[in-house]
């Protein structure tokens, strides 16, 4: 499975694509929530899936919830996590209230992590 990460701090964001390389996924890092579009864009176009984004809420150029907006616009399905570093909960009605599927607050954990991207992870069934 591929997940989109994002984030305009690059020490947060190559944290986050080492947990999710760590966890067996397939990372796809993005510095901001344009450049996230931008690949989102191009790999729905060639026929890449993205299959979760993890995305930041405050970036540059175009932040979480303009992301978020875009991708729902053509997908309503897809996982989509938002990670907050905003102790106030500030913003996370709001986040749910666009498409959100969960939210989460900085600094994440890796055990939270993996939980939230488990419930999206195909099972495995045998025959």
């Amino acid at each position: 499975m591929n997940v989109l990460v994002v984030d305009d701090e690059p020490m947060v964001r190559n944290l986050l694509v080492r947990f999710v390389d760590a966890l067996g996924y397939s990372s796809m890092p993005a510095q901001d929530g344009q450049e996230a579009w931008d690949m989102y864009s191009s790999a729905k176009e060639n026929g890449t899936s993205i299959d979760i984004v993890l995305t930041d809420r405050e970036m540059p150029r175009l932040d979480g919830f303009g992301l978020v907006s875009k991708i729902r616009e053509c997908n309503k399905t897809i996982p989509i996590l938002m990670l907050s570093g905003d102790p106030t909960h500030e913003g996370e009605e709001k986040a749910y209230g666009i498409g959100v599927t969960h939210y989460m607050y900085k600094p994440v954990k890796f055990d939270e992590l993996s939980s939230k991207l488990a419930i999206f992870k195909p099972v495995n069934k045998l025959t």
